[in-house]
């Protein structure tokens, strides 16, 4: 049957892909205008000849007429068969509606048009043949699956056939041809019930390795297409296919399938994958099954503890610490000792996952770490399991050689709260600078009155930032007690600290620091000048002289603060000096502002 279908599209593609006659303003079918049979009935033929005008309005109102004839325009089916090629957009979608409402007569030519080498046409054909749903189109749509591009409207069209073509589909896939099997296996993805999936399913156990691979495809596209519905049961052969697959990557694609099923087998197939001889389908099955309950799934991730693999083992530790348990602190206090520090630094992580109050003592060792990721790790789960008498162990964490360890163990004593008050205090003076950070910042949210009043001793620190933050802090307190470091940082060496300074004071309009405010308008960074000039806005009369003079600035940052200060002053002398200053501006850039 399909010997004689290629050699009868072989013999109509001849004609179809004939080349039309020069000078036509629209494009007419492929087959030659002479080719029209002279006994076709005539009111057919009449609008058959519609089909060769050159004006695209009538090519398509002779298309359209023929298709509101019915099996009566049978004659004309070839013909608008061959318009499904045609370059204009009109005319091949006339000819596809058309077709479709000619019944079983347009089968055959569009069947043959679907054969030919042509994307957009086999497109318009596919279409047809969906509307039709005859199952004399089963072959060759189901052939037209394979096609990359337009693969897709071959399946929409099968499976508008129903019941048939899985019929037509089971009996291929047990054709001697690799090919067709293929073929076959790729048209029943277009099939996503649960006996369909059984039966791709067996195809996994097929001789040929290109048709197992084909089965794996349709599979992935059957479970992706049942989404939202209710998972189709896992079997034995996909069972088979994650334990015997022909390769890691065939097993890890059969992984994620068996992930998107239900069923006891399941379990199975899951609890091998994870004792898999590849690590990265141990990875995979890890990651896919962690959530699993079943005891033969927990056990394996057990196993998979002592894996060779250093990822393995680490992500497994990873999994069992998301579960909570404490049946699995044991196996995971024993990778507290293994040799690489990524396991050592899951392990730590997942211990405190599972929050029992009696491994606090591993995880106190696991502070002393030769690897510093590890400590780093360590501390930070240590808070969980915490109370005061842990305030030695992060005191001790406060002189560690990697600054990540030192501010999380001030994290650590945050949490501890009001009996770590002293050492946090003590903390503003450790070597590092972001720990004296961390541990300013961790005092400021403390509620104690003795927290909130160390910004007063950060506000000397040697680091800016330090400076920096503990001065917006001091401005915060409404007590005018801690104003003073704020104005003498007005004065500090480095120009951040100046202008945080300002920027902190303004608001609060401290007059007793006005002439720091004016006196650092001639500041040599024009940034904390600039900020000044901001500042001394919220002073209103007092901070118009000062202000006249930076619209002289040399810096047209300096300048432009100034004017914008002044510009919110009622006082005549400032819009007096802003009218001259416009007028020293050309009018090109003059802006509205």
């Amino acid at each position: 049957m399909h010997r004689r279908a290629r050699t009868a599209a072989a013999a109509l593609a001849t004609a179809l892909l004939a080349t039309a006659p020069p000078g036509r303003a629209y494009p007419p079918p492929k087959i030659p205008r002479e080719r029209i049979p002279p006994d076709m009935p005539a009111r057919v033929r009449a609008l058959v000849e519609g089909l060769y005008s050159p004006m695209r309005r009538q090519v398509v109102a002779a298309a359209t007429a023929l298709g509101r004839m019915g099996p009566e325009a049978a004659p004309a089916a070839i013909f608008l068969a061959s318009m499904l090629y045609t370059g204009a957009e009109e005319g091949p979608v006339a000819a596809q509606v058309a077709l479709g409402r000619l019944g079983e007569a347009a089968v055959q030519p569009t069947v043959l048009a679907l054969m030919l080498n042509d994307g957009a046409g086999r497109k318009r054909a596919c279409g047809v043949l969906a509307s039709l749903r005859s199952a004399w189109s089963i072959p060759a749509l189901v052939s037209a699956v394979a096609d990359d591009i337009h693969g897709n409207y071959a399946r929409r069209a099968l499976s508008n056939l129903g019941r048939p073509p899985m019929d037509y589909l089971r009996e291929a896939l047990r054709d001697p041809h690799p090919q067709v099997r293929s073929k076959a296996l790729r048209a029943l993805a277009a099939f996503p019930e649960p006996e369909v999936f059984e039966v791709v399913s067996r195809s996994l156990g097929d001789p040929d390795a290109a048709v197992r691979a084909g089965a794996l495809r349709s599979l992935e596209e059957i479970a992706s297409s049942r989404r939202g519905a209710q998972p189709p049961p896992v079997n034995q052969h996909l069972v088979e296919a994650v334990k015997r697959g022909d390769s890691p990557a065939t097993r890890r694609r059969a992984l994620r399938i068996v992930a998107a099923t239900t069923g006891p087998q399941r379990t199975e197939a899951m609890a091998a994958a994870i004792n898999d001889r590849d690590p990265t389908v141990q990875l995979a099955a890890i990651e896919l099954g962690w959530a699993f309950n079943d005891d033969l799934v927990q056990d394996a991730l057990v196993e998979a503890l002592r894996a060779p693999d250093a990822l393995v083992r680490a992500t497994a530790a990873r999994a069992l610490g998301r579960k909570g348990d404490r049946r699995f602190v044991r196996p995971l206090l024993a990778l507290l000792k293994d040799a690489d520090a990524v396991v050592r630094e899951k392990a730590v992580a997942a211990l405190a996952d599972v929050c029992y109050p009696e491994v606090r003592p591993y995880l106190v060792a696991a502070m002393k770490d030769p690897d510093h990721l590890v400590r780093t790790v360590t501390a930070r789960a240590l808070p969980r399991i915490a109370d005061a008498g842990m305030i030695d162990v992060f005191a001790g964490a406060l002189d560690d050689v990697d600054v990540a360890v030192r501010v999380e163990a001030i994290e650590g004593l945050a949490g501890i709260g009001a009996p770590a008050l002293e050492v946090l205090r003590r903390a503003l003076r450790n070597g590092m600078p972001a720990a004296r950070r961390a541990a300013e910042e961790a005092l400021a949210r403390m509620r104690d009155r003795r927290g909130r009043d160390s910004a007063f001793i950060a506000a000397w620190d040697d680091d800016a930032a330090v400076r920096v933050r503990a001065i917006q802090r001091l401005c915060q307190d409404h007590r005018n007690i801690h104003l003073a470091p704020v104005r003498t940082a007005m004065r500090d060496a480095d120009p951040k600290v100046r202008a945080a300074a300002l920027a902190a004071l303004a608001p609060r309009r401290d007059f007793a620091g006005f002439a720091g405010f004016a006196a650092a308008l001639a500041d040599a960074d024009p940034g904390v000048a600039a900020a000044a000039a901001k500042a001394l806005a919220a002073f209103g009369a007092e901070a118009v002289e000062p202000l006249l003079k930076a619209v002289g600035h040399g810096d047209e940052g300096v300048r432009a603060a100034a004017g914008n200060a002044l510009a919110q002053m009622p006082d005549a002398r400032s819009r007096e000096a802003l009218r001259a200053a416009l007028e020293r501006v050309p009018p090109a850039d003059r802006t509205p502002e």
